[in-house]
């Protein structure tokens, strides 16, 4: 349950509309701020992932959420007629947050350029927006 909507349990494209994250937006917990920039990216076309996680003094707790383009991925393949292509393209776009004591979140830094296009109608595919809901789940089974 995400603002009010159970995410990914709905047959439209996209659950809710969220607005553009801003720095200093705070969040009762981390499963919420999760929940928003996912459904964030899927409105605006790219999958996120949880690129690092450090503890910091005190309880606070630095977390970066980053674009699924994010980084340069070297190929493994030997063959160089083989050679595998590479999802990440050094995508800068991300959100570094700071989770507190009492388990808030707020945004302490965000970029929000992507170097690459972005697509609103094949967002559905990246594996973090993929859902099914139960009653499809259960016909499948």
């Amino acid at each position: 349950m995400c603002f009010g909507v159970e995410y990914g349990k709905s047959n439209s494209t996209v659950v809710d509309k969220v607005g553009v994250p801003k720095v200093g937006m705070i969040f009762e917990s981390y499963e919420q701020l999760l929940c928003y920039y996912e459904i964030y990216a899927k409105q605006e076309g790219f999958a996120v992932f949880q690129r690092t996680s450090t503890e910091g003094e005190g309880d606070k707790i630095y977390k970066t959420l980053s674009c699924c383009r994010e980084g340069q991925r070297a190929s493994k393949s030997k063959n160089e007629f083989r050679l595998k292509p590479s999802a990440g393209i050094n995508c800068k776009a991300r959100i570094n947050i700071i989770i507190g004591a009492d388990g808030s979140c707020i945004i302490n830094s965000l970029e929000l350029s992507h170097n690459h296009t972005l697509s609103r109608e094949k967002s559905r595919f990246y594996h973090c927006n993929r859902a099914l809901n139960p009653y499809i789940k259960k016909n499948l089974s």
